[in-house]
């Protein structure tokens, strides 16, 4: 894939459609398909072509068949979590205080989540990245390059679909050093620790039992206007 340069908007939009594309597929979502396709292309997200053609093949299966597979890929499969803390600290008390910052990261953009949702659950971060002032959103995505990166590959080398929605993703970002290389490797090697102390920092009410899908947020109003739930 060849990166080039990309303005703000155009990363903005990306960072919109496939927030969107990432959530559980629900009748809402599936209903709002053929307005993100249109978004996408209008607003010319990067894989836009990619996207499009993704899109039409969900728009062509059962809903069911889409829900199953994406809680074998997503929920049970560990390598790619779409938590992306997950991937470095497990159930670790750690990331019991990760998920405390980047909450308060949010709140004091101005940007309140659900709270029945992680919030290093990927989908969200990239609504954050969306709305946040400019460089906020785009430092937050690079700070979890690594894990963004795990994913991706994993779903790459599974031959996965939604594998189209990390390389748009990837390309709004810098350029991958020989480091960050090391380190997607070592994640993909190693796993997340195994201890398992619960995510007490974080809070009583926030925690996600293993294996449970995720608490679906409402699809949100693309850049540009556009409301996919209409």
């Amino acid at each position: 894939m060849r990166r080039r340069s990309l303005g703000l908007e155009q990363r903005v939009a990306t960072w919109h459609v496939v927030s969107a594309l990432l959530r559980y597929p629900d009748e809402d979502l599936i209903a709002a398909l053929p307005a993100i396709r249109e978004a996408a292309i209008a607003e010319r997200v990067v894989e836009v072509e990619s996207i499009a053609k993704l899109i039409d093949d969900w728009s062509a299966r059962d809903l069911i068949d889409l829900q199953t597979e994406y809680v074998e890929r997503f929920d049970l499969g560990r390598q790619s979590s779409l938590y992306m803390s997950w991937h470095q600290y497990g159930d670790r008390r750690q990331r019991g205080l990760v998920l405390l910052k980047l909450k308060r990261a949010y709140q004091e953009n101005d940007m309140h989540p659900v709270e029945d949702e992680l919030p290093d659950w990927l989908p969200l971060m990239l609504e954050f990245a969306a709305f946040a002032p400019d460089p906020a959103g785009a430092d937050l995505l690079q700070k979890w390059r690594a894990p963004i990166e795990l994913v991706r590959k994993v779903l790459h080398d599974q031959g996965q679909p939604q594998a189209v929605l990390f390389d748009a993703l990837s390309a709004t970002l810098p350029k991958m050093g020989s480091n960050l290389r090391e380190t997607v490797e070592q994640l993909l090697a190693q796993g997340p620790p195994d201890e398992e102390v619960g995510l007490e920092p974080f809070g009583p009410g926030n925690e996600m039992p293993s294996g449970q899908s995720a608490p679906q947020m409402p699809i949100p109003t693309a850049a540009g206007g556009h409301d996919w739930r209409s």
